[in-house]
């Protein structure tokens, strides 16, 4: 079960430990196929799962004053949840939502629990984890503010090649926080990489 290639994690666990950690996660839990349109997390609802995702692709949504605003995508090698939710046993704040036929592994809490009450060094893998996701959260929040819609859709298409081409228009433009027509504009700019 490989990791994302395209995550770019601060390895401060070596490959080995790392891979020791991530296999025994995901040998605890069951495979799933989710459908497109299919919501594994609701907002609202208790979490009771993390995900790691075979194939497909996923968006995290909230919805201010029903608007619907994307937060992100999660494709083949991610981890997905609402870690907040999921860690504490809160309602989540957001829905995660198959974008394709999604393939994952599904890993209970209560045998996520099992395993760090079974290795401590196990909870200092899952900050690790949640520290790379929180950073990443930090540097999208950062280009937000900093970078062009243009810069970001193009990174996107850098990063996540193959995958951005399975996210819908309006998702995309949803994501970067402009409207679909402008979106279509970016992409004339950019007829090579569609």
């Amino acid at each position: 079960m490989p990791i994302n290639p395209n995550n770019r994690f601060d390895r401060s666990f070596s490959e080995d430990v790392f891979q020791t950690y991530f296999r025994e996660l995901i040998a605890k839990g069951e495979a799933k196929t989710v459908p497109a349109g299919e919501c594994i997390v609701t907002e609202g609802s208790v979490c009771s799962y993390l995900y790691y995702v075979k194939s497909g692709a996923f968006k995290a949504i909230r919805f201010p004053e029903d608007k619907e605003v994307i937060l992100g995508f999660t494709f083949k090698g991610d981890l997905d949840t609402s870690p907040y939710a999921f860690l504490y046993g809160h309602p989540s704040r957001e829905t995660i939502q198959a974008i394709t036929d999604c393939e994952v592994i599904r890993i209970s809490k209560r045998d996520f629990d099992a395993i760090a009450q079974k290795n401590p060094d196990f909870r200092s893998f899952m900050v690790y984890l949640l520290a790379n996701y929180v950073e990443t959260l930090v540097n999208r929040f950062v280009e937000f503010k900093a970078e062009t819609a243009e810069f970001r859709y193009l990174q996107l298409l850098r990063e996540q090649p193959q995958e951005a081409k399975s996210i819908p228009l309006q998702d995309l433009a949803s994501y970067l926080g402009i409207t679909k027509e402008r979106l279509s504009r970016i992409r004339k700019k950019h007829p090579d990489l569609i």
